[in-house]
């Protein structure tokens, strides 16, 4: 049996085709059995079959290659509030991240597997200590993150 990963979080986008540039999205990638199932907005757009087993290691790169293979292969934009659970959610669950907000707290933490805010450190204030690394050495945090943010 699989793992079941949810991963979810706030991103605008500076690139992505059928997207509003700088206008904040909610998206959630929840993987269960092999299949991985993409939100947006807290509503489902698409599903598909995973072609490798989902762990940490090959789900877990934010803005990174596996993660951005539905954009392009690369990620151009701002991330906040990024969230990962070792359990799939339910739609009404991933609905009830969305309608919180971007700053909006765990909704399972018994489930939490790391938590980084993003607001003005990579820190995992889950408690596990996934600190998170850049693969380019760099990480810019702004503070003007409303900018473009639009309340559910």
């Amino acid at each position: 049996m699989m793992m079941k990963v949810l991963l979810i979080g706030w991103f605008t986008f500076d690139s992505v085709p059928n997207q509003n540039l700088n206008t904040w999205y909610f998206i959630a990638e929840s993987a269960n059995n092999g299949v991985v199932t993409l939100y947006i907005n807290g509503a489902p757009i698409s599903s598909i079959t995973a072609s490798t087993t989902l762990s940490y290691e090959n789900v877990l790169s934010i803005g990174g290659s596996y993660w951005c293979s539905g954009f392009g292969g690369s990620y151009s934009g701002l991330i906040a509030n990024e969230q990962l659970y070792n359990t799939s959610l339910s739609a009404s669950d991933i609905q009830a991240l969305y309608l919180e907000g971007i700053g909006g707290a765990p909704i399972d933490l018994q489930h939490l597997v790391a938590w980084w805010p993003l607001n003005g450190n990579a820190k995992d204030y889950s408690g596990n200590n996934y600190n998170l690394l850049p693969t380019n050495g760099v990480i810019n945090y702004v503070s003007n993150w409303w900018s473009g943010y639009t309340p559910p």
